[in-house]
């Protein structure tokens, strides 16, 4: 009885979820009513399981020394120096892989007025390949996710031991610090368990300005599960019980601007299993609902570690990526359209005799980066190049998750530029460090508005190493020059650009 009431509850909450989604500009406070009714109803005990009890813990990370710990020292009692405060356009680089193959907590900003790097306080939590998203309205970024632990370069491998989270943390842009309020009040679960994880994506919702996270690796599977987050309250909702088609991690999200599901978002690829088999399958994620509905047509190739990228027109143009059975991955060299108005992807170059994109990318490559120019063109840039190994298992109830990745070919420091008018793909650069696992940014003001800062990554010999580097494309993505450094190596951290406040 209680779990039919609990589900009764959920329907009756998701409904309202949804009417308040519909006008919660014209009702803060209903809003504000529904999602505590959504926390309340969350806690009775329904739905999927959770990753894990263990999962998500704020635990140091594994074989760390002291000074990573993961309860870093959190600045909250310190009056915010003005002069180190982030500005509209600086960007916020978190957390990631540090220079020993473990996660850190650490965090600066680039300032786009200075040209450089200015330290600000630690996160609190050590985490790396999470996620994170700017809410201008509360001021405030929210890193949430990822795993504690190590990816630690080892010979001709990276070695895997990490225990993924279903924490956030908050930083204060007005402030410059991650503050007394700097943690979440919740935690993403699912019934009485935390909802843990890691290589995930995160997009900004248009009905609600609330932060969406759907399925990710966790300790021991991957995640049937969809979180928002209501700035406002700050606090993790749970959608519908298993509201993807397909579970998958290192896969992409995208909000899609027209066609008939315009504010709806677009779920591609992935890894779908801890086998390392990839998918070509993809989805369409209804907010109003809280459901997901499988696209009429799957890519054309199958792929996880790939972009995507919002184009001017509102299609979406899904490039690279590695494609794998049985846990070998071969990084791409194909790319594919999205064209919302009809629901098809179309292969760039055409089809291949039996199947899959005819190649049209200047190189194959995953874990590299898209980035929107200002004229409308897309820079992608770095990655992997060659095929890898993974070996990925649970390492034993509440421990994690370990194993290893061994590559087998090159980190690129090749770039190269996309145009949607003519559909190619022309080789531009090289960048002044190979490297995948980065990041990059348009810088939007300061003296270097409409180049891109690369940040970090794993660069050097293959298998890599986190870098401390960055580096400045032009902006149309011809040429590359040298960055400032980093105050901390890193590698599958995130960046984030500050937004001015709304009034």
């Amino acid at each position: 009885m209680q779990s039919f009431a609990a589900l009764f509850s959920l329907i009756y909450v998701q409904e309202l979820k949804s009417a308040v989604r519909q006008r919660d500009v014209l009702n803060p406070v209903l809003a504000s009513l529904a999602a505590t009714i959504v926390a309340v109803a969350l806690n009775v005990g329904i739905a999927a399981a959770g990753c894990g009890s263990a999962g998500g813990l704020e635990v140091g990370p594994l074989e760390a020394p002291a000074s990573l710990a993961g309860t870093a020292p959190d600045a909250a009692s310190a009056a915010p120096d003005t002069s180190k405060l982030p500005q509209p356009g600086d960007v916020l680089i978190a957390g990631g892989i540090g220079s020993n193959g473990q996660t850190i907590g650490s965090a600066q900003f680039y300032s786009a007025s200075l040209g450089s790097f200015v330290s600000t306080p630690a996160m609190g939590t050590t985490r790396a390949a999470h996620s994170a998203l700017m809410f201008p309205a509360q001021n405030v970024v929210l890193l949430v996710g990822g795993f504690t632990g190590k990816a630690k370069p080892t010979g001709s491998s990276i070695m895997f031991h990490f225990i993924t989270q279903a924490t956030g943390r908050i930083y204060h842009t007005n402030k410059g610090t991650f503050g007394t309020y700097g943690p979440v009040k919740d935690k993403m679960k699912s019934g009485n368990s935390d909802d843990d994880r890691a290589f995930f994506p995160a997009v900004t919702l248009p009905s609600s300005g609330w932060g969406f996270f759907p399925s990710g690796l966790c300790n021991g599977d991957l995640r049937p599960t969809a979180f928002d987050y209501d700035s406002g309250l700050n606090m993790f909702q749970q959608f519908l019980p298993n509201p993807v088609v397909t579970t998958r991690a290192f896969h992409t999200a995208t909000v899609l601007t027209t066609g008939p599901d315009a504010g709806q978002v677009l779920i591609t690829g992935g890894m779908v299993d801890f086998g390392g088999d990839t998918t070509k399958t993809a989805e369409i994620f209804d907010p109003t609902t809280g459901i997901s509905t499988a696209t009429a047509n799957p890519m054309n190739d199958s792929r996880a570690g790939q972009t995507a990228t919002l184009l001017s027109d509102g299609t979406v143009l899904i490039a690279g990526g590695a494609t794998g059975v049985g846990g070998t991955w071969t990084s791409l060299n194909t790319a594919e359209i999205y064209d919302p108005t009809k629901g098809t992807f179309t292969c760039i170059g055409g089809t291949l005799g039996g199947g899959g994109c005819k190649p049209s990318m200047q190189a194959a490559r995953w874990q590299h980066t898209a980035t929107l120019l200002g004229n409308g063109n897309v820079l992608i840039a770095g990655g992997f190049d060659g095929s890898a190994s993974w070996t990925l298992a649970p390492f034993g109830k509440g421990a994690g998750d370990a194993g290893t990745w061994t590559p087998t070919g090159t980190i690129e420091n090749t770039a190269e530029v996309y145009d949607p008018t003519g559909q190619t793909f022309t080789a531009t650069g090289p960048m002044t460090a190979a490297r995948f696992g980065h990041t990059a940014t348009l810088l939007t003001t300061g003296t270097d508005a409409g180049d891109v800062l690369i940040v970090g990554g794993f660069g050097g010999s293959n298998p890599g190493a986190p870098l401390n580097s960055t580096e400045l494309s032009d902006p149309t993505g011809g040429t590359f020059t040298a960055g400032p450094s980093l105050k901390a190596a890193r590698a599958w951290h995130t960046a984030t650009q500050i937004q001015a406040p709304v009034s």
